[in-house]
């Protein structure tokens, strides 16, 4: 049974997620910041309070870092507005057709066709829709590609909008989930995704057997993951 207590060290606020695992796992999240510690049961505030200490300089440094990463506007999803996809930069058409919704790429476009007067939220569901199919595909085929090189098996994936994760593993069923917004970034960053979501079946913690398998069969997985992570979208 997981619960949730809070440290203060500093000026900081440290989340402290109780779990069923034998090392302390420390992180810094975007978008706000927001610094967890996933810690074993036995230990207690004090000794975590301890820990964040030894940890301070690193984690002002990983703050610092997430906020003065740039970060995308709120969309209003009007012509010439910037979209992503795939790690390029679009610009939005909207196009009032009576019919809709239809997302199709031309050039450097995003052309969004929807019926008459249709409103922001609709607007930015057809998108979402839009990037969810797209990501749903290429998840189709880079997830069997790299259960077959690395020897593993999943079971199953989805494709849901989350804040502080770009994908999870299912320590009990191996079901991994990802994150709507990785249609955003590029293909190799995705792939990433995909290979550290999988190696999570092998070692459920960030430890060195863990790293290990990335280091096998992706040895730019750091590149990668940095790249992920330099713009906030």
């Amino acid at each position: 049974m997981m619960s949730m207590e809070k440290v203060t060290v500093s000026d900081i606020d440290i989340e402290v997620e109780r779990k069923n695992i034998k090392h302390i796992h420390l992180a810094v999240y975007p978008p706000d910041a927001r610094v967890h510690i996933s810690a074993p049961e036995f230990m207690t505030l004090e000794s975590l309070q301890l820990y964040a200490i030894d940890h301070l300089v690193w984690i002002r440094q990983a703050i610092a870092r997430i906020n003065s990463t740039e970060r995308q506007s709120d969309r209003i999803y009007v012509s010439g507005e910037d979209h992503y996809y795939m790690g390029r930069r679009y610009l939005l058409k909207v196009h009032e057709k009576g019919f809709g919704p239809t997302v199709k790429i031309s050039g450097r476009y995003i052309n969004l066709f929807v019926k008459y007067g249709a409103d922001k939220e609709y607007l930015a569901n057809a998108m979402k829709e839009w990037y969810r199919a797209k990501l749903m595909h290429l998840l189709e085929k880079l997830v069997p590609k790299w259960e077959e090189k690395m020897g593993l098996n999943c079971g199953g994936f989805t494709i849901r909008e989350m804040k502080t994760r770009w994908g999870s593993c299912n320590q009990r069923t191996h079901k991994l989930l990802f994150n709507l917004e990785l249609a955003k970034k590029p293909k190799p960053c995705i792939e990433y995704v995909v290979v550290h979501e999988l190696a999570h079946i092998v070692s459920k913690n960030h430890d060195a057997q863990f790293r290990a398998v990335l280091d096998r069969h992706m040895p730019m997985w750091e590149k990668y993951r940095d790249e992920l992570n330099e713009f906030i979208l």
